[in-house]
């Protein structure tokens, strides 16, 4: 489906809930588990175990020839997830703001004459 059409983000839940149902089911039969798995629209965050993510990913890429699914590792105990930054201290996860290296910094002021949905 295009981007901005109303029913892409429909589409998108619909058929990754399908992909994970059915690949974690299959990873769990071949004795891979996943310790944390979320989910927006089309971007995972993940918990796996290192010797695992060449099966994960092999298994996500293989559920159809049009979907790409790559891994994003972690660096510095840290790893940005959609608008936040996701840290790792022993047992303990924090999120603070992430801002990408290509954010221009602008803000629409808020008594223009934007429409207040944008």
């Amino acid at each position: 489906m295009p981007m901005g059409n109303p029913l892409s983000p429909t589409i998108a839940n619909i058929v990754l809930d399908t992909l994970l149902q059915k690949t974690i089911q299959e990873l769990k039969v071949n004795n891979v588990h996943i310790k944390l798995i979320n989910k927006y629209v089309d971007d995972l965050f993940a918990i796996i175990n290192k010797k695992d993510e060449n099966i994960i990913l092999h298994s996500f890429n293989s559920y159809h020839t049009k979907l790409k699914f790559t891994i994003e590792k972690e660096t510095a105990k840290s790893i940005p997830f959609l608008d936040m930054k996701i840290y790792r201290d022993n047992n303990t996860i924090t999120m603070d703001w992430f801002t990408k290296t290509i954010s221009s910094g602008r803000l629409i002021n808020y008594h223009s004459t934007q429409p207040m949905g944008q």
